[in-house]
């Protein structure tokens, strides 16, 4: 009897033993990620460098969640809202999400006064996103030699930047973008700078989220930014403007949204009503790039590696 007990212990155990192994082999299989490789350049010290990123993209969650009651309440404006071209100059940037939103002004070369300008929003204390080609220019192969931010602008002069204005220290953009290897420039034309200062804890910033594509289809959205009416450098628009439209076709990684947009607004942020960036404006052709969710961790990754 004693002999029969050991024997069934044993087996008891062999059991256990084979069941914790299937486990952590099925926890381990369904573990999902995807290679990303991003081009990132420094510019305190000049140095570029290109990594190839493994995303496990099977555990995102929006780790960035942010919490307002009273960034919410601007939302709940826009539910049912009949589609807006037309813009409106927003009044107060000192509220959510309009004061993490910025103008950008950035030095394309060492020539005096060739500057260009877009938009960018905070995503975390110091960082922000724009479009790629705000800070790379695939066509020539060169980055930008310098940028300045300013969360909430509202208009030209003394007195109009609420939280004042810091410049940008690192870049960071996809490989893919860089080496033109897409079939839509919209696809992957994002773009992450680390800002010198925390001014991301003065003026907030925005939770981005990966919204599945057939969930974005038709969906009421948000548009806020810098819109430059003139292509001429001697009329630039330094108030923001936002417009209400919707999201009238997705692919995973972009997204056709019908409306008026102009220069300046590339690197604005496409925000559901739900308050969160699922896109970011790309092209004056009303065409956004998606935030897929090997994006999203990447720029969770980013944020931890910038603090």
């Amino acid at each position: 009897m004693q002999k029969t007990k050991s024997t069934l212990s044993f087996v008891l155990s062999l059991v256990l033993i084979f069941q914790f192994t299937i486990i952590g082999s099925a926890s381990n299989s369904s573990r999902k990620t995807k290679k990303l490789s991003v081009t990132e350049m420094d510019l305190t010290t000049g140095i570029e460098k290109t990594v190839t990123y493994d995303i496990d993209v099977s555990i995102f969650d929006a780790l960035n969640e942010f919490d307002s009651n009273d960034y919410l309440e601007e939302f709940e404006s826009i539910r049912g809202l009949s589609i807006s071209s037309e813009y409106t100059q927003v009044t107060n940037t000192n509220i959510l999400p309009y004061s993490a939103i910025g103008f950008m002004r950035l030095k394309l070369s060492y020539i005096p006064l060739d500057y260009g300008y877009c938009t960018a929003f905070m995503i975390s204390k110091n960082v922000a996103v724009t479009s790629a080609h705000c800070l790379y220019d695939n066509t020539k192969g060169k980055w930008i030699k310098s940028a300045q931010f300013y969360p909430g602008k509202k208009g030209f002069g003394i007195g109009n930047d609420p939280f004042g204005a810091t410049y940008v220290e690192a870049m960071a953009i996809s490989t893919d973008y860089m080496n033109k290897n897409y079939t839509s420039s919209t696809s992957c034309d994002w773009g992450l700078v680390r800002l010198h200062d925390n001014i991301g804890l003065e003026c907030g910033y925005i939770p981005f989220v990966d919204i599945n594509m057939y969930a974005l289809n038709g969906q009421q959205i948000l548009i806020s930014g810098y819109p430059q009416y003139s292509i001429d450098s001697l009329e630039i628009n330094y108030s923001q403007y936002k417009v209400n439209s919707s999201i009238m076709g997705c692919t995973y990684d972009d997204m056709y949204i019908p409306f008026n947009c102009y220069h300046g607004m590339s690197g604005s942020p496409v925000i559901t009503s739900d308050g969160n960036v699922c896109g970011i404006i790309a092209t004056t052709g009303a065409y956004a790039t998606k935030i897929t969710s090997t994006v999203a961790m990447y720029f969770n990754q980013y944020i931890t590696q910038s603090s």
